[in-house]
């Protein structure tokens, strides 16, 4: 069974008075623990394909399978997502009143695990991130690397065996951004997690099980960049 399974999927938005279309007829199949890049400027649709990958946008046609399951048609799909898919947004969307762990206890809360188990979970979690100092700050105390752990953290405290991450190194700089990038690369290696990464970032290509360049809808796998321009 496929992890995630597109098939003849589309999607258009109304722009004016014409349809922009950020997937056209795309077919892609995800197995465990791949690292998948989805590639290509902003608006061009990678945040889409995630949110078709996450059950958060249902596409006009074709269909989304989800561990063997259509989304759509799944009673309490909420909670299930919550478990299942764990979900990075490009600028975190960390709950200003809390700190860094209780961020992530928050979304551990919504799925339902007793507390005094995931407040441990939670902390092994932010030791295998490097990110102990995040766990106590509020967001606002936290450098732009800190913030994007502890959003890692939230994703991760459900153990979900899907990984999607929007944007995740595009505010950070250089350094950061592969520090983090590594962390992905390691979480699919190490844990079996399926990764799915949208990025502007042509450097980590060649990192990638497999990468894909998005064009007004059009899904396209790319070629390895040469050796001399690989990080």
């Amino acid at each position: 069974m496929s992890v995630i399974e597109l098939t003849n999927v589309s999607k258009s938005y109304p722009d004016g008075d014409a349809l922009q279309t950020v997937a056209d007829n795309i077919d892609l199949t995800i197995d465990y623990g791949e690292f998948i890049g989805i590639c290509g400027p902003s608006g061009s649709g990678k945040s889409t394909m995630l949110k078709l990958m996450n059950g958060l946008v249902t596409p006009d046609t074709g269909s989304v399978q989800v561990l063997g399951e259509t989304p759509a048609a799944i009673n309490g799909f909420d909670k299930w997502r919550i478990k299942k898919v764990g979900f990075v947004f490009q600028h975190h969307f960390l709950l200003p009143e809390l700190n860094g762990l209780d961020n992530v206890l928050f979304m551990a809360q919504i799925a339902g695990w007793k507390r005094k188990w995931v407040r441990e979970r939670a902390k092994e979690i932010f030791a295998y991130l490097g990110a102990e100092r995040a766990a106590k700050r509020m967001p606002e105390q936290m450098s732009g690397g800190e913030r994007q752990r502890v959003a890692v953290a939230r994703a991760l405290i459900n153990d979900p065996p899907i990984l999607l991450a929007d944007e995740p190194t595009a505010s950070l700089d250089r350094n950061r951004a592969e520090d983090l990038f590594s962390l992905y690369a390691k979480l699919s290696a190490e844990h079996n997690k399926t990764v799915v990464m949208a990025t502007h970032d042509d450097r980590f290509v060649d990192r990638f099980s497999r990468a894909y360049t998005i064009d007004r809808g059009v899904l396209t796998e790319k070629e390895p960049l040469p050796a001399a321009r690989q990080l």
